[in-house]
């Protein structure tokens, strides 16, 4: 009998892996993604996260569609559960409005207000995800803002760095991370800021008074 359960019970593990619906890696981890400003992600680090507009919440969104306490989400033995917190204007998963606790799975839609989330699974050995306690807009920035403004300080801090002399391997072996990481990171500043090529880049950082000119 103890036999049976267990083989079951290794089965419904198997399918929940299998599914997307649980992690497979060690130490990996429920993140959102959002499909605004350049992809940013936001990794579910607590057993209980809340999403909303106040300033009280894990993830902030700023948008006035949002409520100040908008959605609650909770990892339970692995696996994702989203519910709405009587908010004004619903909580959203693939396009249909929740009304009871639902189980998400990777590649899910969450829309909440006019921002829209994608439910992922990070691996640890990809880079870090960035801060969630971070406001993020759900519209661009206007065209007085900075273009600096739209990265994520991780960006601003290796984008000179980028610009530099060394190359995209000599930089990941600086800060000991893969060369996929700074390659991902180069496109994300690049897709942000409209530069195309590393001349643009090294140009940009030159007029933003990012390298010194000599």
């Amino acid at each position: 009998m103890t036999a049976a359960r267990t083989a079951a019970d290794i089965l419904s593990a198997r399918e929940r892996v299998e599914t997307g619906e649980v992690p497979t890696e060690r130490g990996a981890c429920w993140v959102l993604t959002a499909s605004f400003q350049g992809q940013r992600s936001f990794p579910i680090t607590q057993a209980v996260f809340t999403v909303g507009r106040g300033s009280d919440v894990h993830l902030q969104l700023d948008d006035l569609g949002v409520s100040r306490r908008h959605a609650l989400l909770r990892v339970i033995e692995g696996r994702l559960f989203i519910e709405d917190l009587s908010s004004v204007n619903g909580t959203f998963v693939n396009g249909e409005k929740i009304d009871r606790p639902y189980t998400l799975r990777s590649g899910d839609e969450l829309r909440i207000g006019k921002c829209e989330l994608r439910v992922g699974i990070r691996s640890p050995r990809r880079e870090l995800a960035e801060c969630p306690t971070q406001p993020i807009p759900c519209l661009a920035s206007g065209s007085q803002a900075s273009p600096m403004a739209s990265l994520s300080p991780r960006e601003r801090e290796l984008l000179p760095l980028l610009a530099g002399g060394l190359s995209q391997r000599e930089l990941a072996h600086e800060l000991g991370v893969t060369v996929k990481t700074i390659e991902t990171y180069r496109t994300r500043i690049g897709h942000k800021l409209g530069l195309t090529s590393r001349a643009e880049l090294i140009r940009f950082a030159l007029d933003n008074g990012l390298l010194s000119s000599d």
